[in-house]
């Protein structure tokens, strides 16, 4: 109130109220008793070289359970606030890594992987993980810009998807080298994500992949926001119109969103549950659309020719000929046992007719006595 700093200036106040009758100048105070030290200048902290020890990074706020479910993206950061360091700040200003409890890195086939720049877990986890290592424990090693670090475990769950039976499934063919893709979890992840842009939805949360088999790499899924109860012919139009011209053509932008990391062949829709027996939708980039039918596999038209009209003939064909086979073999062996059984009695009547002579009892009667 009286002084505005340490210079011993009157402060703006006091000069207020007493002027104009009085001018202040400086004002001084003095402690007195116990206040006497409040006139002692305060000493300044010693200087030193020496640097004072790095602390190590705290947990506050650790990632204990991540959730996934088979089939779907999982993308989770950890919160800025799980680790603490004094000399740091919050874990954003720390480096983080994935390691397995055995304290190796992550093989880059594993479905979850760990992005260090960005802190995220990512990955899309297929039925096989969740038969194999629907629960599995990781740590998370956080290090602090003097080296310090610590270790956080944590348990991934994976829970298997609703059975329910969607309306409609969708397939795509990428021409990309199939262990290529189903091995990498960015690339899983990307393609995801760029459906999600194709389709112009706000996450992926509605896309489940199904099925990824060879041809070069066949993609199913399908869209879970969609009703189970009724048909949605409107909802299927429209999602079928980010993928196909009225003239029965793809898309231009389908590539030009999927880009040239994941170029499309093919697209299919094949209606199943409520909508099931709809003709299916497959149209390619020249704008030749392959036989309809209830199947989406790659190469199915051919398949369904082979199995319906060459295959028979072919088993048909093959009958004929054993039976053939077995016709001429039997009758070779007819005619054969009839040469064996002529030429044995040759054999016979030649011995009946080079054997004694036979002499009838008439003949012995006639005989003179010598």
């Amino acid at each position: 109130v009286l002084v505005s700093d340490n210079d011993e200036r009157p402060s703006p106040m006091l000069q207020t109220v007493l002027s104009p009758e009085i001018r202040v100048g400086r004002v001084i105070f003095k402690g007195e008793g116990l206040c006497e030290s409040m006139n002692e200048p305060e000493p300044e902290e010693p200087h030193t070289d020496e640097p004072k020890p790095n602390s190590f990074p705290v947990p506050r706020n650790p990632v204990d359970e991540i959730a996934a479910v088979v089939g779907q993206l999982l993308v989770f950061r950890v919160p800025e606030d799980a680790f603490f360091d004094i000399e740091d700040g919050s874990g954003r200003n720390m480096r983080m890594t994935l390691l397995t409890m055995n304290r190796e890195p992550i093989p880059s086939t594993n479905w979850l992987q760990f992005d260090s720049k960005n802190q995220e877990f990512y990955g899309v986890p297929s039925q096989e993980d969740f038969r194999h290592n629907r629960r599995r424990e990781y740590q998370l090693v956080v290090t602090d810009k003097d080296g310090a670090s610590t270790t956080d475990s944590l348990v991934v769950v994976i829970g298997e998807a609703p059975e329910r039976r969607h309306p409609v499934e969708f397939t795509m063919t990428l021409e990309i080298p199939f262990e290529s893709f189903v091995h990498s979890a960015i690339l899983k992840r990307n393609f995801i994500e760029k459906l999600r842009d194709l389709f112009g939805d706000r996450d992926t949360s509605a896309i489940s992949i199904l099925d990824i088999s060879r041809g070069s790499t066949v993609v199913k899924w399908r869209n879970v926001s969609l009703p189970v109860e009724i048909c949605p012919d409107e909802e299927i139009g429209r999602l079928m119109s980010h993928l196909v011209k009225s003239d029965k053509t793809m898309v231009d932008r389908v590539n030009e969103v999927m880009g040239r990391e994941l170029p499309v062949g093919q697209v299919s829709v094949l209606p199943t549950g409520i909508c099931e027996g709809q003709m299916t939708r497959t149209r390619t980039p020249d704008g030749a659309p392959p036989a309809k039918k209830d199947k989406t596999t790659i190469g199915s038209s051919q398949d369904d020719y082979l199995i319906t009209f060459i295959l028979p003939a072919v088993i048909i064909a093959a009958m004929i000929l054993l039976a053939a086979i077995v016709a001429f073999i039997l009758y070779r062996r007819r005619r054969s046992g009839k040469m064996s059984v002529s030429e044995h009695d040759d054999e016979r009547q030649s011995f009946r007719s080079k054997g004694i002579p036979v002499i009838f009892q008439d003949e012995l009667e006639e005989k003179p006595d010598p």
